[in-house]
Formats: C-alpha cells, sequence, structure tokens
C-alpha cells in the first residue's frame, strides 16, 4: 500500500483520473498551480486522519476526472459558441440578503440559476439531462454529508435543505478548477484560504463563462441568475467578461452582516474539521479583510457603472416585491405576472420561512469586538450607501 504522501503526488493523481476517465486532455493547465498549493496544504497537515486524507485524495481524483469529461464535452459539441446574454450577477457582503434575493429571481419563468447537482457534476451536458438523471441524488446525498456536519448552520442558512436543486454561488462553478475552497467541507480539511484563491481574477471569469455555456448547452434559453460576494470587488474583470450584465449589488449595516458571517463561518469550520476554532483569533484577520474590501469599493469608480444597481438591505427587506419591480423597471426587463405570481407564492410558503430551523442567534462577545468599535471600522462604507446602523448584534 502506498504512502499517503505518495498518493498527493500530483502527476499520479493526473494519471489515474486520465486512466479513470479513458481521456487524456486537461484543456488550460492553469488549474495546475492551485491543484499544487492544495496538494501542499494536505502534505502538511500532520494530524489529517488517514480515512480524511483517503476521502480527499479520491475527491480530487473525481474532479479531475470531471474536468476531463468537461473539456471533452467542450471538443464534442459547439458549447463555446453559447453566448450569454445579460445574466444578472447579483453581489454584496454575505448575510446582506443576496440568498433571498437569488431565490425570488428563480422564481421568474424567464431566469435561470445554477443548480448544486448541475455545477458539481456538469457532464454529460445537464440540457440532456432527463428528470431521473442520477447526478440528481448523487447531489442530494452531498448536501446531506455537508448537512450532517453543519447542523449548527441550518438556522443561519437553512436553503442548504434544498439538497441537489439548491442554487449555488458562483465560486461553486470553479471546483473542477481548482480556484475555490467548497469540496473541502466534504473531507473534514482544516480551512485555508491561501491556497484555494488564484489571483488571476480573469481566468478566474474566463472559466465561469466555460462553465455557464456547458450548463446552457441543450437546454431551453434563459437568462443567468448568479450570486456572488465577490464581484462587487470585481467589477472590472466581471464587466470585461459580461459587457451587458445587470448587477445588484445588496447593501447592509456592516455589523449586523459581518458579526453573523462570523458566527456562521466558526460553525462551518468547526464543522469541518470537528475541533472549536478560536473565534477571537479568527475575527482578526477576517476583519482586517472585510475592512480592506470594503474600502477599496469606495474609491472604485466603477461603483457608479449604469450597470451597477444598489439596493439597500432595510428597503429589500421592507418591500421584496416592489424592490424588484424597482429593478426589471430600471433595465427594462418585462416583469410578468406570472414572475411577480411566483415570487409572492415563493414568500408566503412555510417551507421558504427563514426561521424554520429556528433563530440564529449571534454575538460579538466572542470575538473580542464591541457593535461601536466594529462600526467605527465600517462608517465610511455605511455612510457612502446612506445605510443606517441596525440593532448591535444580540
Amino acid at each position: 500500500m502506498r504512502k499517503p504522501e505518495l498518493q498527493l503526488d500530483e502527476e499520479r493523481l493526473l494519471e489515474v483520473a486520465e486512466g479513470r476517465a479513458g481521456l487524456g486532455d486537461f484543456g488550460d493547465g492553469g488549474f495546475r498551480k492551485p491543484l499544487r498549493r492544495l496538494l501542499e496544504h494536505l502534505k502538511a497537515e500532520e494530524e489529517l486522519a488517514p480515512a480524511t486524507r483517503t476521502a480527499a485524495v479520491e475527491t480530487i481524483t473525481e474532479l479531475l476526472v470531471d474536468r476531463l469529461r468537461f473539456v471533452a464535452d467542450r471538443k464534442r459539441y459547439p458549447i463555446a459558441e453559447e453566448r450569454i446574454e445579460r445574466p444578472i450577477l447579483i453581489t454584496g457582503q454575505a448575510r446582506s440578503g443576496t440568498t433571498l434575493m437569488h431565490s425570488l429571481l428563480g422564481e421568474d419563468p424567464a431566469n435561470r440559476l445554477p443548480r448544486f447537482w448541475e455545477v458539481v457534476r456538469p457532464s454529460p451536458p445537464v440540457g440532456f439531462a432527463e428528470a431521473d438523471d442520477p447526478r440528481i441524488e448523487q447531489g442530494n446525498a452531498d448536501m446531506q454529508t455537508f448537512i450532517a456536519r453543519m447542523k449548527r448552520g441550518m438556522a443561519s442558512h437553512p436553503y442548504w435543505d434544498e439538497e441537489g436543486m439548491m442554487p449555488v454561488e458562483c465560486t461553486r462553478l470553479s471546483t473542477i478548477d481548482f480556484r475555490n475552497m467548497s469540496a473541502m467541507a466534504f473531507w473534514r480539511v482544516p480551512i485555508s484560504k491561501g491556497w484555494v484563491l488564484s489571483s488571476d481574477v480573469r481566468a478566474h471569469y474566463a472559466f465561469h463563462k466555460k462553465m455557464l455555456q456547458n450548463l446552457q448547452y441543450g437546454a431551453d434559453r434563459a437568462r443567468w441568475v448568479m450570486k456572488g460576494a465577490a464581484h462587487y470587488t470585481q467589477l472590472e474583470e466581471a464587466l470585461e467578461t459580461y459587457p451587458d450584465a445587470i448587477i445588484l449589488w445588496m447593501h447592509r449595516d456592516p455589523v449586523k452582516a459581518i458579526s453573523s458571517r462570523l458566527e456562521l463561518e466558526a460553525i462551518m469550520a468547526e464543522g469541518i474539521t470537528g475541533q472549536p476554532v478560536d473565534r477571537a483569533a479568527r475575527a482578526v484577520g477576517q476583519l482586517a479583510a472585510a475592512q480592506r474590501s470594503l474600502e477599496a469599493v469606495l474609491s472604485d469608480p466603477l461603483v457608479e457603472h449604469p450597470a451597477v444597481f444598489h439596493i439597500r438591505f432595510v428597503d429589500w427587506v421592507g418591500d421584496p416585491i416592489a424592490t424588484l419591480r424597482r429593478v426589471y423597471q430600471h433595465f427594462d426587463l418585462e416583469f410578468t405576472r406570472k414572475a411577480e405570481e411566483g415570487m409572492k407564492r415563493w414568500l408566503s410558503d412555510p417551507k421558504n420561512k427563514s426561521d424554520r430551523y429556528g433563530r440564529f442567534r449571534y454575538s460579538l462577545e466572542p470575538f473580542g469586538m464591541s457593535a461601536d468599535e466594529m462600526d467605527e471600522l465600517f462608517r465610511p462604507y455605511r455612510e457612502r450607501f446612506g445605510l443606517p446602523r441596525e440593532l448591535p448584534a444580540a
């Protein structure tokens, strides 16, 4: 039996994937650098359980197999000719109402959201899939495994209960390009953002577009609605890739949004590692990163780009339908009766209540900071977008 370290050999993993898929073209080699960083990270985790290491190796191999099949599909079919027209990109801080926006826009028959099962296993093209495609049940099983480790997080993000049909964020589209960390949640591998995020933003968006083309090929034409927290920090690259994009930027008092996110991310880290985390220590780096990103947007001229529509959280939750009506009117989109009825039906359905798993409770105290101290860090952003202070985290 090979030593675990040898199982993490880059060339060996590529060789095994090629043999399993019966294919040999991985396409653009840009994925190799982040893959290499991932393997280095795993090798450095000396306390990683053998079963976890084995699961990681198997998952990486399957991602490589999926990449081979993805590239083969693009060679077999004219997928590269697919046009991604006027996509809607939802962005903003996590915990600012982006998921609700994503879900409601998905009720418009003219729109389409990327689903977990489609993105995780995109080959063969999902446009050819039948209602009983086995990938749907595989996606359900994947999410059930994830939820079993993240039960405490269900009160914060109840949308996980959609399992394989769950709409996914944009970062998930680049998993087979090894540019995000989402697959780690299935291995109990400690989170370390250093290796997962490629600095090549344009390459990320190029692959993002390729994935949408693959998902769209063979399917009924609809307008893509995507959600990604990073889009507002990457407006230049997003608009270069999608010149006719509609960007909906959600804004919320950072004290509430960030304090909620800090607790959710701590819960997720504990679910992944199986170990308690030092919330105060984690918060130092997280708050510094949040401050840098929000300060950067204040000087970005693209904040005022005609494609960008700003939405305050207080207005959004106060009347979602009226807000969406304004969005559609602003961008000259047809707000049909069928779309409005679907959105209202979704909002009134008890199974969609945000507190269906209980109220998400969090406090800033474990993170070593008061609401007033945090507000001082983010006051320029809050004032720039006219955001009222919400009640301190309870």
